[in-house]
């Protein structure tokens, strides 16, 4: 996820201007009355209706990932790290839309978390959350397309190890963003009233072009495109190889063979679900984002493109959302472990009612 969720008024990808006013730099060609009825319907309403759906799909997909005895092979660990990530940029997007919908005040604490903490804990999240599903393709593809090579080395060990590097890696990644602006104070030429926004800053920006060209290239280059070249690319060869080992076991026809073909069916329809939503998710914000560096003044031009960006954030974030629905739908052993978690506190209950 880039730092790019609201206006933009230069020729890179900025932050939010706060005060949705006419920033002095900002381009005057999308009315404020547009813009605020964007932010009514994208920040009051879209995101509050999504992130009451994400807390809860993800409080259970976190509890049934962790306490199920059937999910615990690598593929599971996996996911059940993913859950961790989703439910955290969760939490963040709650203050995020706040912000955004104006129902925090943009005080100087405000903007200074807005600026310096949000961001950071968005794109660090939301980068862990794509680089894990990286991880889970690769994953499947080694597990699907290599079976004997490499069933010693998949590991929840090794899964462990992965995932705390993931981690590791978004966070340093992404922490540029803490500091290539800074909070500034300035008033509006139209209503004179007076404002806390951000600048970028110059002491950094000036220094060398890593700020400008470097950083937010390798940014968006692990955050996004190679989560999502990935994904295009390996799943394909995941579902021939599965094809042809499927023909291989059904001619050998012993019950191992089967429960072996069975699970990997299991796994194989959850990894094209979870890539599928990803892609879905993850595209259109990943397109706007080029074609921001490629037209830089289009944003503010064009009523289309800025509608464009703001619904393409709320579309990021429904693939930090649905992933516990996702999952129901798509895996049958999912739907089983979930009965299975709640049986027990349920009957408790029954218990408890009944005395």
């Amino acid at each position: 996820m880039s730092d790019t969720y609201g206006d933009w008024n230069t020729s890179d990808t900025l932050k939010s201007n706060l005060s949705e006013m006419q920033h002095p730099l900002a381009s005057a060609t999308v009315t404020t009355a547009f813009r605020t009825s964007v932010t009514l319907y994208i920040y009051r309403i879209g995101f509050p209706i999504l992130l009451a759906i994400a807390i809860v799909g993800n409080t259970l997909n976190i509890h049934v990932l962790w306490n199920s005895k059937r999910l615990h092979n690598v593929s599971y660990t996996f996911l059940r790290w993913l859950s961790v990530a989703d439910i955290l940029i969760t939490a963040v997007y709650v203050s995020f839309a706040l912000i955004r919908s104006r129902a925090l005040n943009p005080t100087f604490s405000i903007v200074v978390y807005y600026n310096n903490v949000c961001f950071f804990l968005l794109g660090s999240l939301s980068c862990c959350s794509n680089l894990i599903v990286t991880a889970l393709t690769l994953d499947r593809y080694l597990s699907v397309c290599h079976p004997l090579k490499f069933r010693n080395s998949r590991t929840n060990k090794l899964v462990h190890a992965v995932v705390a590097g993931i981690f590791v890696f978004a966070f340093v990644l992404h922490i540029p963003s803490t500091y290539e602006t800074v909070v500034v104070e300035f008033t509006n030429t139209e209503t004179n009233v007076t404002y806390w926004s951000w600048a970028w800053n110059d002491n950094v920006r000036g220094a060398s072009s890593f700020y400008t060209l470097i950083w937010p290239i390798a940014r968006e280059l692990f955050s996004k495109i190679i989560p999502i070249a990935v994904v295009m690319v390996f799943n394909p060869f995941i579902l021939r190889a599965y094809k042809q080992s499927r023909k291989k076991k059904k001619a050998m026809q012993t019950t191992e063979a089967v429960n072996a073909a069975k699970e990997k069916k299991r796994l194989l329809v959850l990894l094209v679900a979870i890539s599928v939503l990803f892609l879905f998710c993850t595209l259109p914000r990943a397109v706007a984002d080029i074609i921001i560096r490629a037209t830089p003044d289009l944003f503010n031009s064009s009523y289309y493109f800025y509608t464009l960006v703001h619904v393409a954030t709320l579309v990021e974030a429904v693939n930090f959302g649905v992933h516990f629905f996702l999952y129901s739908l798509a895996s049958s052993e999912f739907r089983k472990s979930f009965r299975e978690v709640f049986r027990e506190p349920l009957r408790c209950v029954n218990r408890v009612e009944e005395g």
